[in-house]
C-alpha cells in the first residue's frame, strides 16, 4: 500500500515526504551527537529550517499545506524557544538543545504538538530515570558538584520521529 502511494504522488508531494525523511535523519544525527558529546552542532537546528522550507514550499505548490498552518508551526517554534530560553536561563537544558526544540517544533506545528510534547515528556523522563538508576548517561561537571549533564538531544529526536512517522502515514 505505502509504496503504491508513493508511485501516485506528484512532484510536490513526494518532495514533502523526502523533507520529512531527511527531517528524520537530521534529527538522528544530531540525537547521536549531542549523545557523544553533549553539544548539537548549529547546523542541524539550521538544516531542519531550510528542510521546513522546502517542504512548506513544496506543500503550498500542491494545496496541501495552507498559509495558516506556516504561521501557526511559526509560532508554536517561536513559543518553543522563548520556553527553551527559559529552561536554559535556569541551567534545565543547554542551548544546542534550546534550537533544536524550537526548529523540530515547525514539523510538529499545531497538527502534531500535542504528539510532540507527550513524547518529548516521556522520552525526557525516561532518559532521566535510566540515569538516576545508575545506567551511566550523562557526564558528570566539570565543577565535580555532583551534578551529570543529560543529552536532551535524543528526547528531541523522539518526539520528532513520532511527528516525522505521523505526517509520513498521514
Amino acid at each position: 500500500m505505502f509504496w503504491g502511494a508513493i508511485d501516485l504522488m506528484s512532484g510536490p508531494d513526494f518532495l514533502q515526504l523526502a523533507c520529512v525523511a531527511a527531517y528524520a535523519v537530521v534529527l538522528i544525527t544530531a540525537a547521536w551527537q549531542d549523545w557523544q558529546t553533549l553539544q548539537i552542532a548549529d547546523g542541524f537546528p539550521l538544516a531542519i529550517i531550510g528542510l521546513y522550507g522546502l517542504w512548506a514550499a513544496s506543500g503550498l505548490a500542491s494545496d496541501r499545506t495552507s498559509p495558516a498552518e506556516i504561521g501557526f508551526a511559526a509560532v508554536v517554534a517561536i513559543a518553543l524557544l522563548v520556553f527553551g530560553a527559559i529552561a536554559f536561563a535556569a541551567g534545565m537544558l543547554g542551548g544546542g538543545d534550546v534550537k533544536l526544540l524550537a526548529a523540530a517544533g515547525l514539523f510538529a506545528g499545531l497538527s502534531y504538538l500535542v504528539v510532540f510534547l507527550l513524547v518529548l515528556a516521556l522520552a525526557g523522563g525516561a532518559l532521566s530515570l535510566l540515569a538516576l538508576m545508575g545506567m551511566g548517561i550523562g557526564t558528570p561537571s566539570a565543577a565535580d558538584d555532583g551534578r551529570r549533564y543529560l543529552p536532551y538531544g535524543p528526547a528531541i529526536a523522539a518526539a520528532g520521529l513520532a511527528v516525522a512517522v505521523a505526517r509520513i502515514i498521514a
